[in-house]
């Protein structure tokens, strides 16, 4: 746009004005009126108006929505059957009555209990010869050992007991020392005489002597000790009745046979 300057402006007002009053008309001057837009270097200020201007709205382009992908759907693959196994059945044992259990696998081991009437028990272990058995009290759960002639397995699976160690032997208890009345009269023995009455007339007699002589021959020790009984006339032995006081009776022959001694009067 073609700019002019103030003074150029003003020229050609001046111009207008001296060439009206040239034409020497009557009439009534008319009012000339020109609008003259006076360039500025100031840019126009327009005043805010009361009427607020709508506000354009931005239009902003939505990203675009992805189209999910139709993803593999996993197969849940079958759980593995558990395979049942068979419950371990515990070896049980019948109990006769008067059973003695003892502390371990021996008779030389203290009793640990006896069972005054029949019961069972669990089977906790056994000896390799299958000679003893380690046994569960029902009531207390403690263990003891018992010998297999006096149970009967009710479950006889011996697969299923393990094989256990015997527990070493206990220490034996000294021997009683004998006695300066043993050493002197030789060895103590005990007759037994049944049904003889006693001192209540009733009952078997027992008494115990000595034979005065101890030799290498036990038949002859016993001869000696029944003859010397036999030659002993007080109704008492110590405090043991002497049924055979009042007898005359004499040993002649004596045998020993397991333990048992049979004599010939």
């Amino acid at each position: 746009m073609r700019k002019f300057s103030l003074w150029t402006s003003i020229l050609i007002l001046v111009l207008i004005l001296c060439l009206g009053a040239l034409t020497g008309c009557e009439a009534s001057p008319a009012t000339l009126q020109a609008e003259v837009a006076l360039p500025s270097d100031t840019p126009a200020v327009i005043p805010p108006s009361e009427t607020p201007i709508p506000a354009t709205a931005t239009f902003t382009p939505e990203p675009p929505t992805a189209t999910p992908t139709a993803s593999a759907t996993e197969t849940p693959s079958p759980s593995p059957t558990q395979t049942a196994t068979a419950t371990e059945v515990p070896v049980m044992a019948s109990l006769y009555a008067y059973t003695i259990c003892r502390f371990g696998p021996s008779t030389a081991f203290e009793a640990h209990t006896y069972f005054q009437e029949d019961g069972s028990a669990i089977v906790r272990g056994r000896l390799d010869d299958d000679s003893w058995y380690l046994i569960e009290l029902p009531e207390s759960g403690e263990t003891c050992w018992i010998f297999n002639e006096v149970i009967d397995l009710v479950a006889p699976d011996l697969a299923l007991m393990p094989v256990l160690t015997p527990p070493p032997l206990p220490t034996p208890a000294p021997l009683p020392t004998k006695t300066e009345e043993e050493l002197t009269l030789g060895p103590k023995y005990y007759l037994l005489i049944p049904d003889n009455g006693g001192p209540f007339a009733c009952g078997d007699g027992l008494v115990y002597f000595y034979s005065n002589q101890k030799s290498k021959d036990v038949e002859e020790d016993i001869k000696a000790a029944l003859n010397a009984l036999f030659s002993v006339r007080s109704k008492y032995v110590g405090n043991y009745y002497n049924p055979v006081y009042q007898s005359s009776l004499r040993a002649k022959t004596v045998t020993v046979e397991n333990g048992n001694a049979t004599v010939w009067l």
